[in-house]
């Protein structure tokens, strides 16, 4: 029996023996091959790439929608840049005919194109450039013809280059400043209109040159004819005070808008004149918006009648269009009234998500400033 259990035991610890030693000449012989296969011959030629960015991402995808090789186009391939970004004239004459230049020149490393188109925000700004390819270091003059304005002051134009192939598009801009001379002076320079103005209640406006030298005015003209300026066409003097007149029925379609006085001066020919009234009321907020609403169901909020004049003032009638909104409450307050309203959007709705209604608010000494305010809801868009 004993004999039996000695060799059992024997048998026992040499199985066990050869698995240990055949486990470990397995996992011996797997990472050698492993290491053997995935070593890089090369190992200034690693197989494995960095990651690409977002950005990297999105640009190969445009390039592939618009039919182009990521090659095509390289961002360090060609430089543009310019000698100065600004040419200033100076204090320059009404109407003036000016000249400026600016030197592109390529800093890359590879030829770069030009866009043919060179943008410039106004006609009185002209660019010419007579080529359109730079190979590297290279340059190029932009001949800019400016012509000023007539209006005194300081005006800016800009204008703009657009790099193309091989760089990344990129748009070089420049810009021409100049600081025209006043020899016609106007007081007030900007008028601030009244609707309450009384029609007898004088307006006037003082024309006079800078260099005291006498002048007529011959003219006038004004938004939708809202000013009229009274003036003698024979008076030839160095100040003129001239009388307007306003019509309130035009100021009230053209409330913002300019005047423009025609002179003689040898130097200036018109001066624009801005003009600005405030409306007697307004709405806050000016359009009333009802955001996630559902069919049938009111939608509540509030909207404040302000007098701009700080005037009282009492409510007229206030009536809803389209019949979707009710007025639950009027409070007074300072300036004017709060209304409480409430906005009911139809049970059946057609495909659109927005329901519109007007609010139309009077005032009884006031009809003529009858105000019409939008508000409308935006219908919650249901889960399918």
């Amino acid at each position: 029996m004993r004999t039996a259990l000695q060799m059992a035991f024997w048998v026992f610890v040499l199985t066990v023996f050869f698995n240990v030693i055949g486990c470990q000449t397995d996992k011996s012989t797997s990472t050698a091959d492993l290491d053997k296969s995935t070593a890089p011959t090369d190992l200034n030629k690693s197989t494995q790439t960095a990651p690409k960015s977002p950005q990297q991402r999105m640009e190969e995808i445009r390039q592939q929608s618009a039919g182009e090789k990521p090659s095509d186009r390289r961002e360090n391939a060609g430089k543009l840049v310019a000698d100065k970004l600004e040419h200033d004239f100076g204090t320059v004459e009404p109407r003036a005919k000016l000249q400026a230049q600016f030197m592109l020149k390529n800093e890359g490393t590879e030829t770069i194109q030009l866009d043919k188109n060179i943008g410039h925000s106004c006609s009185c700004t002209v660019p010419s450039m007579k080529k359109y390819t730079l190979a590297p270091g290279e340059t190029v003059p932009v001949s800019i013809s400016f012509t000023a304005p007539g209006n005194p002051g300081r005006t800016s134009k800009n204008l703009w280059v657009t790099t193309q192939a091989p760089t990344l598009p990129a748009k070089l801009t420049m810009t021409v400043t100049a600081t025209v001379k006043e020899y016609i002076k106007v007081t007030p320079a900007r008028l601030e209109l009244d609707f309450r103005m009384k029609e007898d209640q004088p307006k006037t406006i003082v024309v006079e040159s800078t260099d005291d030298k006498p002048f007529k005015v011959t003219g006038f003209s004004s938004a939708n004819g809202v000013i009229k300026v009274n003036y003698d066409p024979e008076n030839e003097a160095a100040t003129h005070t001239l009388p307007l007149t306003l019509d309130m029925d035009k100021l009230r379609q053209s409330p913002t808008g300019s005047l423009i006085i025609r002179v003689d001066h040898p130097k200036t020919k018109s001066i624009n004149i801005v003009y600005q009234a405030a409306k007697p009321f307004v709405t806050y907020p000016s359009v009333k918006r009802f955001m996630n609403a559902q069919p049938g169901q009111p939608q509540k909020g509030d909207i404040d009648i302000i007098s701009n004049y700080k005037e009282h003032f009492q409510l007229g009638d206030v009536t809803s269009r389209n019949g979707l909104i009710k007025v639950l409450n009027i409070n007074e307050i300072e300036n004017g009234y709060k209304l409480e309203i409430e906005m009911t959007p139809p049970e059946k709705q057609t495909n659109t998500r927005m329901v519109r209604d007007n609010l139309i608010i009077n005032i009884k000494e006031h009809p003529q400033d009858t105000m019409d305010v939008l508000c409308y809801c935006i219908i919650r868009q249901q889960n399918k």
